[in-house]
């Protein structure tokens, strides 16, 4: 499936049609006993060199897909996959962080010295 999924699949920046051996599985999912069959995809494009992580929905002979142009690499999105979801706890602590910040990313990406 997934050698047919890359061959139906162009990229969105150039048009060109993937290659089976730059497309990788991310993730899949049959969420329930029917036909649907749901799969998320990373495609790297031989000709303009993007890459590009698509959902894919599968419901019988019908096809729906969603492209993201992407910076991760195939192995990168399955690590991210594999994380666990952002709590609510985490986002109102980046919210509390954000109000905050000052704008000095420099200052934030700086390496400290370790107390010691």
């Amino acid at each position: 499936m997934l050698a047919w999924l890359s061959q139906v699949l162009t990229c969105p920046i150039c048009g060109s049609r993937y290659q089976p051996e730059k497309t990788r599985l991310v993730d899949s999912a049959r969420p329930n006993t029917g036909e649907e069959q749901t799969v998320v995809i990373h495609s790297d494009c031989t000709n303009c060199r993007s890459s590009v992580i698509f959902n894919v929905a599968l419901s019988g002979s019908e096809l729906f897909s969603l492209g993201v142009v992407s910076d991760l690499s195939a192995s990168d999105a399955i690590t991210f996959r594999r994380q666990k979801p952002l709590s609510e706890d985490d986002i109102m602590k980046l919210h509390s962080y954000l109000e905050k910040f000052d704008g000095d990313f420099e200052r934030e990406f700086t390496p400290r010295p370790l107390a010691g």
